[in-house]
């Protein structure tokens, strides 16, 4: 289910992984720092985690609601001393009766630099879904290949 363009897309969006030249082996020694880490990850792309874009067209007075909404968990694993952040988005827009609803959700290694998973959604259709080198077809599937990355 990879998709090269909505891949790539994707890891611009998210600024997938880390700006270059940035050693984090020894950033997150410990749950605390873990935390510290990838809260300073997210806030760097996402701020408070909301972003709204409203758009109202100047000859038909239509609105177009357009709401982002972003959260994160970390995850630390205490033998590998290894932090996870997992940032989760959802992007609803609205014009007149019509909604669109986008969910990306992606998992990243934050010593290694590097993206452990990602899952996107639009409506209910699944179009990019994938943990390691293991493909996925749902959330549900998503979830379950990830937790091993996650926890012990």
């Amino acid at each position: 289910m990879r998709t090269s363009a909505p891949l790539l897309a994707a890891l611009m969006l998210f600024g997938c992984c880390l700006r270059p030249g940035t050693a984090l082996a020894d950033e997150a020694a410990s749950p605390p720092q873990c935390h510290d880490l990838a809260a300073r990850y997210f806030a760097r792309d996402h701020g408070a985690g909301i972003e709204r874009n409203d758009y109202v067209d100047p000859d038909t007075r239509k609105t177009l609601y357009d709401e982002t909404r972003s959260t994160f968990r970390d995850y630390y694993r205490a033998p590998r001393k290894q932090c996870f952040v997992v940032i989760s988005i959802e992007n609803t827009t609205r014009l007149d009766a019509a909604r669109n609803r986008a969910v990306w959700v992606i998992a990243i290694e934050l010593n290694a630099n590097r993206s452990a998973g990602l899952f996107h959604q639009t409506n209910d259709s699944a179009d990019i879904c994938f943990v390691g080198d293991r493909d996925c077809r749902s959330r549900a599937e998503w979830d379950s290949l990830l937790q091993p990355y996650l926890h012990d």
